[in-house]
């Protein structure tokens, strides 16, 4: 037998940042320890180059301690950021509102009534979805994503009807896989071709429901808006060095498509902006003084034996900062998680706050100036190396 002495080989450098990474994952203990979910996910990425900073799943696992898990709990061996799918609810109404300001048929101005309980579509009377709150006037659509109107969202549906809805859909990357595989092997979600549609689904599918996605693909849908329209794919090897520490390649961000322009992204920002502002958005508990905060919450019913459960919800809020000269991406998605004193764990109630003290946080640690001009340098160099 040969022996053949061992060399050093080439290192991989990743994205992920281990201070992050570190807040992030004190942050999901936190969550759980206080709303006791089923599961959550947490992902930070960079807004302009699509690179991943931290992703935290719960239930997680030791890598050295994988063979003691007991099978009742395998599913921990999942990375259920990109494994698992769930109804992204509202924060799925970017698309219809950002589609519809694509394609010229509204403006943020506006106004849509949002106390209608039918509609005429097609030639046929269409129930809309109900509301979690009253609007006592008729609603902008920028007052239908701050206020997250599923009225609303379901009226924009009908003005973009199913085919240009289905591509805006499909463009912002819901039902087709990230592109984070081979790394990880990754659930494509579920989004059907607008020819299978049922006759509801117009009105249903702007607001969230009968879509499902993982948390990753919800997160680089709002990169969209974050990034100035262009649907990026995420990347954790930022570059590989070889044995004296000298880089041999540098992996480039990659746009995976242009969805919407740049005016269109502005305008979107705009808008989600209000979403954090108090008295006129649904997550005013995201707001840091100073700081620009875009987002969105999404709080939606489980699916539980075939029908949507009053008990059992989905919270998310998905945001980017500062607005106006977008640095961060940031998810926080709680499965089956309580509210406060055991109450509906909504979206702004569980998700929101996260999102906050994780931002709060990386403002120090990443040294994020309020707006204003663009910072020097982004936090990954996007010079050099291919696609």
């Amino acid at each position: 037998m040969r022996e053949v002495p061992a060399t050093r080989g080439y290192d991989v450098v990743l994205s992920i940042d281990s201070v992050i990474q570190h807040k992030v994952e004190e942050e999901l203990a936190r969550v759980v320890a206080a709303s006791k979910p089923e599961k959550a996910t947490i992902i930070v990425s960079d807004a302009r180059t699509g690179f991943l900073l931290a992703l935290a799943n719960w239930p997680t696992f030791n890598l050295n301690e994988y063979r003691s898990i007991p099978a009742t709990e395998i599913r921990r061996l999942r990375n259920i950021a990109v494994a698992d799918v769930l109804e992204p609810g509202s924060t799925f109404k970017i698309v219809p509102a950002a589609g519809a300001l694509q394609e010229g048929l509204v403006s943020p101005r506006d106004s849509f009534d949002c106390s209608l309980e039918r509609v005429e579509y097609k030639g046929r009377m269409r129930d809309l979805p109900r509301e979690d709150h009253r609007f006592s006037h008729p609603l902008t659509l920028s007052e239908i994503i701050s206020h997250s109107s599923n009225k609303g969202a379901a009226q924009l549906g009908m003005l973009l009807q199913e085919k240009r809805l289905h591509d805006y859909s499909r463009a912002f990357g819901f039902g087709e896989p990230t592109g984070l595989a081979p790394i990880y092997p990754e659930a494509g979600g579920l989004f059907a071709h607008y020819s299978k549609w049922s006759g509801s689904d117009i009105t249903r599918i702007p607001m969230g429901h009968t879509v499902a996605a993982t948390p990753l693909q919800i997160h680089y849908a709002m990169g969209v808006i974050a990034s100035g329209g262009e649907l990026l794919r995420p990347q954790v090897v930022r570059e590989i060095r070889d044995a004296q520490g000298e880089t041999v390649y540098r992996f480039a961000p990659v746009t995976r498509r242009r969805v919407i322009s740049d005016t269109t992204a502005k305008t979107m920002t705009t808008m989600l902006a209000r979403v954090t502002v108090q008295g006129e958005g649904t997550a005013p508990v995201a707001a840091i003084p100073g700081y620009e905060i875009a987002g969105k919450t999404g709080t939606t019913q489980k699916l539980i034996n075939g029908r949507y459960s009053s008990q059992h919800h989905i919270a998310s809020f998905v945001g980017f900062f500062p607005a106006s000269r977008p640095e961060l991406v940031i998810s926080v998605i709680v499965d089956d998680g309580h509210g406060p004193n055991g109450g509906t764990g909504y979206g702004a109630a569980v998700a929101a706050p996260s999102f906050k003290r994780i931002a709060e946080q990386l403002i120090q640690y990443l040294d994020i100036k309020p707006g204003g001009a663009a910072l020097a340098r982004p936090l990954f160099a996007l010079e050099g190396g291919r696609p």
